[in-house]
């Protein structure tokens, strides 16, 4: 009886940590689908992730092409576009609805074409080489760079794309998370009233 009771007690034991292993997957893959947002409901304008009102938080920066971010190297910061409205664009070569985004932000640019208006899209990709293989074959015509990891806290990246908008006092006037074509629209005219 102590025998079988033993063998009870290991089955048991089995079948609660298959359904932990379970749990943990299944919440695992949840974060993993969770941190790239295909544009569906909630989209447009997000809560807050940063204060609007507020200055942008100043970040030094590399063009992708490049390579890796060295601190050392950074060629350019975020402070040195006060006077241009700025499209922040937080993006990674394996996010859809970012690649989706990014020829529509070209087009955009394009059409806009001020000397007081820009796009950087940050690039949040493990490895830089993932972006520049990415932007070899689609091409844009605004800034791509690399920063280090710690951007992610200092803009509360939760998932991607997420966009800000900066205007010429450097401060964040809009922020959005997803994206659909949809939203051009509405991005348009957010972006318009910026360069008014």
């Amino acid at each position: 009886m102590a025998k079988s009771f033993g063998v009870l007690l290991k089955v048991a034991n089995y079948r609660f940590s298959s359904l932990i292993l379970r749990v943990i997957t299944a919440f695992g893959l949840l974060v993993v689908m969770g941190s790239c947002s295909d544009g569906k409901p909630p989209t447009g304008r997000m809560p807050p992730v940063l204060t609007l009102g507020k200055a942008a938080p100043d970040f030094a920066f590399q063009m992708i092409q490049d390579g890796e971010f060295n601190p050392e190297h950074a060629t350019d910061s975020l402070n040195n576009y006060k006077g241009k409205v700025v499209y922040l664009d937080f993006w990674a070569s394996w996010c859809k609805p970012c690649l989706k985004s990014m020829p529509l932000l070209n087009d955009l640019r394009a059409e806009l074409g001020r000397d007081d208006f820009e796009v950087i899209a940050v690039n949040l990709d493990i490895n830089a080489s993932l972006g520049q293989e990415f932007l070899a074959d689609h091409p844009v015509d605004y800034l791509v760079v690399r920063t280090d990891d710690s951007i992610n806290e200092l803009y509360k990246i939760k998932g991607l794309p997420t966009s800000y908008f900066i205007d010429k006092d450097g401060i964040l006037r809009y922020a959005h998370q997803g994206f659909k074509v949809e939203d051009m629209k509405k991005i348009r005219q957010q972006l318009m009233s910026l360069l008014k």
